[in-house]
């Protein structure tokens, strides 16, 4: 009785393992064609250019908080060579842009922020986005 006991809870130890499995395959695989068709709805690849909607760096921000948290790191370089792509980088958007690289943990973004203001920063350094950052945050650019 004890053997068919410890066999049954084994078996069903082993179907809930497979299912629990399976089931994170799955999402995974959702995730990833979510993502896809997010990003297919936000911006067209024209050749060598991407064309954005009004709403789309805040978009691109947003998905590149759910590849942090969900550690998708090809999302997040994906996410990366957009706006290395898309030229979104200005005097009045690299700050907010910096401090969101840095809280995402996109190293290729904050470097990318981060040359940006070390060029421009007579001016972004008048902005209210500087005055605003963190003190961690400016140690990015000045350090670097």
């Amino acid at each position: 009785m004890s053997l068919s006991l410890s066999l049954s809870i084994s078996l069903s130890l082993s179907l809930s393992l497979s299912l629990s499995l399976s089931l994170s395959l799955s999402l995974s695989l959702s995730l990833h064609v979510s993502i896809s068709l997010c990003v297919g709805s936000i911006c067209q690849d024209n050749g060598d250019e991407w064309k954005l909607g009004e709403d789309s760096i805040d978009v691109i921000c947003g998905l590149m908080r759910l590849a942090d948290y969900w550690q998708l790191e090809y999302v997040t370089e994906w996410c990366e060579a957009f706006f290395a792509q898309a030229n979104v980088l200005s005097v009045y958007n690299v700050c907010a842009l910096l401090s969101h690289a840095h809280s995402c943990h996109a190293e290729q973004l904050t470097a990318m922020c981060a040359h940006f203001i070390r060029m421009q920063f007579s001016v972004v350094s008048k902005t209210e986005g500087w005055r605003e950052l963190p003190e961690d945050t400016r140690r990015v650019v000045t350090q670097g």
